[in-house]
Formats: C-alpha cells, sequence, structure tokens
C-alpha cells in the first residue's frame, strides 16, 4: 500500500482547522482604552487596565486604591512577538495579586506567562485583586524580584461534589523553592460524609483559581480508596488548566505495595498538581523547542500524581486509559496556530499527544489526552512537503506532519507514493496514538 494511502485511512481527524475555521476571536479592541482605570465587578475584586497591542500596542496603567503598577508602561509588540515589558503589579495591604487576564478573569496568568505569550492581535490585560482575610492580610507584588510574601492564612473552601458546593476542605498558599505553591487539602470526614451517599461515577472538582506557579490537590489514601470504589473522577480546576482524573488511575494498590502494606492508607498523601515547570525543565523545554523548529504557543505546564508517606515519594505517571488535560487558550492568542500538543520529557525527548482545540461558551480550550504524566506544551509547528503539493493525499500528509507523527525522507519531502511496510505502520499508529 502506498505511503500516502495508509495515512489518510489512520489519519487523526484534524478539529482544530475544522472547528474553528471562519470563526473569529472577539477582541476587546481599542475600545478598551476608554474605559482603562479601575472596576469592580461585584464580587469584591478591583482591578486596573494595560492594553497590549500586535502593532502600535501601548499600556495605559492607572495605579489605584487596591493596587499599583510600576514598570513599563507602553511597548510595541510584533505580531506572533511576547510582550516584553508587563508592569509589575503590587496589591495594596488588605489585598492580594490574583493574576492577570483577557477575558474577564476567567483565566488568569501569572507575569511570566503573560511574558511568554504568543501576540497575534489586539488585546487587554487586566491585573486583578482580592481582597484577603483581616486576620492574615499580607501585601504581595509580582514579578521576578518579588520578596517571599507573608503566608497567606488557612481558608476553608468548597469543593463541588456533582456540581453541588461542599465545605470540604482547606487552602494554603507557600513558597516553595521560588515558587508559589497554592494546596488545597481535602477534609477527610466531610468528603467521607458526603461519597456514602452519591452514587457511582461521582465528580469531585477542586476549584483553584488564585494565582500560583502550583496548584495541588491533597487528600489520604483512605479518601482515594473511597474514590476509587465509587469510580469517581478528580477534577483539579485552576485559572489556566484542569487535570481530569478518574481515581482508579491513581492505582493505589500498586503505590500501597511499593510504600509497604503495613503502612495505612491514611498515612499516605496522594498529591494531584497543575503548574509551571522548574527552572531547569522550563529550559529543556526551551532547548527542544530550538531543536525540533517549533514555537511555544502557551507557556508549558506539569501535570503530576504523586503519592508521598514520610520521605518516600512515589511519581504515578503512566496510567492504563487515557487522562484528559484542558489548557484554557487566553484571549488574544490565535488557536488556528495551535498544530498540537507535545511532551518534552526531562532529556528533552519530544513526542506528540492527541490534541483538539474545541470551543465551550465562547472560550477556546486545548483538550490534550495521554497515558503520561510530564510537561506540556502546545506548540505551532507547520510542515509542508514539497513532493505531495497537489496530491490527493496533501492535507493528510502534511496535517500529520505538522503533528510530529510522520517526518518524511528529509530535505521537505516525504515521497507519498512509497510502499509503507508493517512496521511503518505500525510506527505511525504509535505515535499518533501518543
Amino acid at each position: 500500500m502506498p505511503m500516502a494511502a495508509a495515512l489518510q485511512r489512520c489519519r487523526p481527524r484534524r478539529r482544530t482547522a475544522a472547528t474553528l475555521r471562519g470563526l473569529e476571536q472577539r477582541r476587546r479592541g481599542d475600545a478598551a482604552d476608554e474605559g482603562a482605570g479601575r472596576s469592580d465587578d461585584g464580587d469584591g475584586i478591583d482591578y486596573v487596565h494595560g492594553v497590549l497591542h500586535a502593532e502600535h500596542a501601548c499600556c495605559h496603567v492607572h495605579d489605584r486604591i487596591n493596587g499599583t503598577l510600576s514598570g513599563g508602561t507602553s511597548e510595541t509588540v510584533a505580531d506572533g512577538g511576547s510582550p516584553a515589558a508587563v508592569p509589575t503589579a503590587t496589591a495594596n495591604s488588605g489585598y492580594a495579586l490574583a493574576g492577570w487576564s483577557s477575558d474577564g478573569g476567567a483565566t488568569l496568568l501569572t507575569k511570566a506567562q503573560v511574558e511568554a505569550t504568543t501576540v497575534t492581535a489586539s488585546i487587554t490585560y487586566t491585573a486583578y485583586y482580592s481582597a484577603v482575610a483581616s486576620s492574615g492580610g499580607s501585601s504581595v507584588s509580582a514579578g521576578p524580584s518579588t520578596p517571599t510574601p507573608t503566608p497567606k492564612p488557612t481558608t476553608e473552601v468548597n469543593v463541588l461534589v456533582n456540581g453541588n458546593p461542599e465545605n470540604g476542605g482547606t487552602l494554603t498558599t507557600k513558597q516553595v523553592n521560588g515558587q508559589s505553591v497554592t494546596t488545597f487539602i481535602v477534609d477527610p470526614n466531610k468528603l467521607e460524609n458526603r461519597l456514602s451517599n452519591a452514587g457511582q461515577g461521582t465528580v469531585i472538582k477542586i476549584p483553584v483559581k488564585l494565582q500560583s506557579d502550583v496548584v495541588i490537590g491533597e487528600f489520604n489514601g483512605e479518601i482515594a480508596r473511597s474514590l476509587e470504589r465509587k469510580e469517581a473522577v478528580l477534577e483539579i480546576e485552576t485559572a489556566y488548566a484542569t487535570y481530569t482524573l478518574p481515581a482508579v488511575q491513581i492505582n493505589l494498590n500498586a503505590i500501597s505495595d511499593r510504600i509497604g502494606k503495613g503502612v495505612a492508607l491514611s498515612d499516605i498523601k496522594i498529591l494531584i498538581s497543575i503548574g509551571a515547570p522548574t527552572a531547569n525543565m522550563a529550559k529543556a523545554v526551551e532547548n527542544a523547542a530550538a531543536r525540533g523548529t517549533f514555537s511555544l504557543v502557551l507557556p508549558s505546564l506539569d501535570f503530576t500524581v504523586k503519592a508521598v508517606h514520610e520521605n518516600t515519594t512515589i511519581d504515578v505517571n503512566k496510567f492504563t486509559a487515557y487522562v484528559e488535560r484542558t489548557i484554557a487558550i487566553p484571549e488574544g492568542t490565535n488557536p488556528n496556530k495551535i498544530t498540537t500538543g507535545v511532551v518534552v520529557e526531562p532529556d528533552g525527548t519530544v513526542r506528540h499527544v492527541p490534541t483538539k482545540i474545541v470551543v465551550v461558551d465562547g472560550r477556546y480550550y486545548a483538550k490534550v489526552n495521554s497515558m503520561t504524566n510530564s510537561t506540556y506544551s502546545l506548540v505551532w509547528h507547520p510542515v509542508e512537503f514539497k513532493d505531495v503539493a497537489g496530491h490527493w493525499a496533501q492535507e493528510a500528509v502534511n496535517d500529520m506532519g505538522s503533528r510530529m507523527v510522520i517526518s518524511g525522507i528529509g530535505s521537505d519531502l516525504f515521497d507519498p507514493n512509497q510502499n509503507i511496510t508493517r512496521a511503518e505502520f505500525a510506527a505511525i499508529i504509535v505515535r499518533g496514538s501518543g
């Protein structure tokens, strides 16, 4: 069978172009300049505006009572470039910086994430501030020169059980190795009581929308066992991504075998996290992008599951089924310039993972499915093989080349009429499956 014919049959459905073609992103545009200033969304969140344009970009900065902005106040960003002079936002006493947003606060980004965003159209970034408890409020500022903030007080927060809010845990934030880490600790008694009345397939959502480099959902092994019996699904939701994990994929039996069956499940911590990679891993991703001639569309994210008992930590990084990660695409990022999602390993190895762009309530998301945990990146990697121009399989071949499923024979050539071997076909299926 010719190579092109085989690819046409096994080609993944390309929903990116089909779903998005003809759709136009909603832009705030220059009209946002006229309303720049302090606003209140009615929920106690105050914010100040800054406008970034892909061409002739300038930031309009207004210092208000809940925070101040300092640093560069205007810049021009070339189309496809990234902001280089994002102001530093510093919260006043009694408030904390929640994050930067270009979509009304639905997606909150850190300053570093804004600076890594690819600008393809006029865009407004808003610095959001939120009130903190008066007993433990502290001033928080953004940017690399930020001093270590006073630890925030522990706060009781809700989990969502099948969409219904339940007071189910506490939220704390602290600095760990230069990163802000927010941990949601699930109250085992409260959740166990709720689970006793829940049916099979219960969905437990832990929403954490605060600005933080890393967000962790923490619960003990006993709760993990109850979730497993209920065939429950866990969702860790942050301002920039959601991790959807069936409880059975934690594989508590394997964890118990490795830690020791004599250890009580209640003494084992299960940590599910979404966060920015470490500096070393971020550098590995940058180097991989340079070698692979692809561009990072959004900052990379780590998705991890760990089991911890005293000084023993076990990484749960392989699953028996696909696990979904949903990454929010900020307004101003062109979804048509997201070719695929990739996994980057610590050694710099890059591999494609099944990815599709979806539109939910007018917002764009990238849904990435994989059977492993690692560092995930959304990339722009257009490929056009010279010798498939006008060929009946041109679209399929170039699509799969762009997704890093196939690589051709070199010199931008593919040889579409060359016969394919069983081994080559099997390798394509494996790569296409992630």
